[in-house]
């Protein structure tokens, strides 16, 4: 059966869902995934990031956090607005060729730092607390209006807009504090709902049939009774499942226990905010969207997809069960070709199948029906693996990290093993770098987290062998899909291993006298040649998140962008990150490795 959805009509298992583009597809869509994307059943494509935007071309700068969301000053009334306005339709049109309608992600209303140089000191709020946020103040009717012909300006660029999804509390979007004397008296909650309702209202007088879908972020039920007592159109919102569940990884580690921050494969359970979300929505008659984690995955923050097959289907499963409308595909990555893409197009086109029967057809599609039992079987292991990995959860006491343990962690392949982040330095009220691992590697933390990786690891010890079995029992036809699957599977095994080594390392620069440092050192070593032999592969998404992991790198060690002309210091940064770097720095890989040579030759001369 073609599954081309200009000439084929079928009924999906989800009537809505968004494809984000992955970094490769960031800029301009190509045909090819576009046509895939459609193929699989999505219906929508969503856009995030900034396209003239390429963080990776200059470590010196931190930007706007290491990337750029798309931005409403930009687009309509920035000096690139026109350059905007036309890419914005061409992708527009060429998404509508292949039965996609759009959807735009925006966090506003925010200043960018040329926003709050170029437009009018008065249309500005006061800055928050420490002077960490300028706002705009859409309290001030010129500002207020200046955002709507901004919404009214995209509506027009973007004939296929259907979906609006607005975002509040982070990335810079926020409303005036209380300390604003032209709206701080009134509650932000209620401001909020009036914004929403003005930006519905003036998009509506350009598209009748534009919705506004509400990001939950960050809210509680204050909010839902302000935004949706005023939106019109049928009420939508954009929640996380998993978000607030109360998890415990492995029983015998209670050390390591907390409720999810935001998002994670491994947990099974329905946290308040969804719960919160399905309540209210089912009072409105409206609908329920998620945020699932099918690409760019916390649990191996820069890797396309942990092969967790199993967890994302019984996801699916628990969405169906619970009748969410759809999905966003998670919005610091993005959907690649393969293994996921695939998984959604027998979901979507499997509306009363069972998850055994999405794995089934899943592994005979992927790799033909004489290999599906090894693929069940990988995918059990990892399945396993990811329902122990502790990525969304916060550790007593590490302050500023809610949940980003997989992010950090994400980052070892490339990141150095610095012992002077240990100890003292990674405690809670020491200053933090962004993402960086070695705030995990507290003493009280080390315990649980070596033995769930231990566990982790142990889960997937036969996806090797079994890797090579499945190569040599796919269907000839299927070869290239087991051999991209398994380097991918092999990348989160030399993440994971990566992480193991960092755990074993710290506990011995922290006393552990029964680790063998030197042995840890050189497999680390090993470990990095291997990463890279395979992260380089464009094919594989290495790097594929919102977050590029040279530019995370860069700023958890600014020594490491050698090109500075000053050091770059985050959150009141150590004293010692003023220390001119050591060397010239244009390999990351090369200069992990160099100081893990280093380590070792010290190690070895140690009596």
């Amino acid at each position: 059966m073609s599954c081309n959805p200009t000439t084929v009509s079928f009924v999906p298992t989800f009537r809505f869902a968004a494809a984000m583009p992955p970094r490769a597809e960031a800029i301009f869509p190509t045909t090819g995934w576009l046509a895939a994307v459609a193929a699989a059943g999505y219906t929508h494509l969503c856009l995030q990031n900034d396209p003239f935007f390429h963080p990776e071309m200059d470590l010196r700068d931190c930007g706007e956090n290491t990337f750029r969301l798309l931005s409403l000053f930009d687009m309509t009334a920035g000096p690139r607005r026109h350059a905007y306005q036309q890419w914005l339709n061409a992708v527009d049109a060429h998404a509508a060729r292949h039965g996609l309608k759009l959807a735009l992600e925006l966090w506003e209303p925010r200043l960018t730092r040329l926003a709050r140089r170029t437009l009018p000191a008065p249309w500005k709020g006061p800055q928050g607390p420490g002077g960490w946020m300028e706002p705009l103040c859409v309290g001030f009717p010129p500002a207020r209006q200046y955002v709507l012909n901004g919404f009214q300006t995209l509506a027009r660029a973007m004939p296929h807009l259907e979906a609006l999804v607005l975002g509040i509390n982070d990335n810079s979007a926020v409303l005036c504090g209380p300390a604003c004397a032209r709206c701080g008296a009134s509650d932000v909650r209620q401001r909020l709902g009036e914004l929403y309702a003005d930006i519905e209202k003036a998009c509506r007088q350009v598209r009748a049939d534009l919705r506004v879908i509400a990001y939950d972020w960050m809210w509680n039920e204050q909010h839902y009774q302000a935004v949706f007592g005023r939106l019109r159109g049928r009420p939508a919102v954009l929640t996380r499942m998993e978000r607030g569940v109360d998890h415990t990884p492995a029983p015998e580690y209670p050390q390591w226990h907390g409720a999810v921050f935001d998002e994670s494969i491994g947990c099974d359970g329905l946290g308040a905010d969804f719960r919160r979300s399905q309540r209210l929505m089912v009072q409105r008659h409206g609908e329920v969207l998620v945020m699932p984690t099918l690409s760019g995955m916390f649990e191996s923050f820069q890797l396309p997809y942990v092969p967790a097959v199993g967890q994302v289907a019984r996801k699916f499963e628990r969405m169906r069960r619970e009748a969410v409308t759809g999905w966003v595909d998670y919005d610091c990555g993005g959907i690649h070709e393969g293994l996921m893409l695939d998984l959604v197009q027998v979901v979507q086109h499997g509306p009363q199948a069972s998850v055994d029967e999405w794995l089934t057809a899943l592994a005979t599609r992927r790799y033909g029906p004489g290999a599906a039992l090894l693929a069940r079987r990988i995918w059990d292991g990892f399945d396993a693996a990811a329902r122990l990995w502790p990525g969304q959860l916060e550790i007593e006491g590490i302050a500023g990290f809610s949940g980003r343990f997989g992010v950090a962690m994400g980052l070892l392949p490339l990141h150095p093993f610095l012992p002077e982040r240990l100890g003292d330095g990674a405690e809670a009220k020491r200053p933090h770098f962004h993402f960086d691992p070695h705030c995990f590697a507290r003493p009280r933390a080390l315990a649980p987290v070596r033995g769930l990786l231990a566990q982790v690891r142990q889960s997937v010890a036969e996806v090797p062998a079994l890797l090579e079995q499945l190569a040599a029992s796919a269907a000839l036809e299927r070869r290239g899909a087991v051999e991209l699957d398994g380097a991918i599977a092999q990348l989160v095994l030399l993440n994971w291993r990566s992480v193991s080594n960092f755990l074993e390392w710290a506990a011995a620069r922290q006393g552990d006298s029964s680790v063998d440092i030197p042995a840890v050192l050189r497999d680390e070593m090993e470990t990095t040649r291997r990463f890279q032999e395979l992260a380089i592969r464009p094919e594989l998404g290495y790097g594929n998140m919102t977050w590029h992991p040279e530019r995370s790198v860069a700023m958890s060690v600014p020594q490491a962008a050698a090109d500075l002309w000053r050091p770059v210091t985050i959150n009141q940064c150590a004293a010692w990150v003023n220390q001119p770097c050591p060397e010239p720095v244009g390999d990351l890989w090369a200069w992990k490795i160099a100081h893990l040579e280093r380590q070792l030759a010290a190690a070895r001369g140690a009596p």
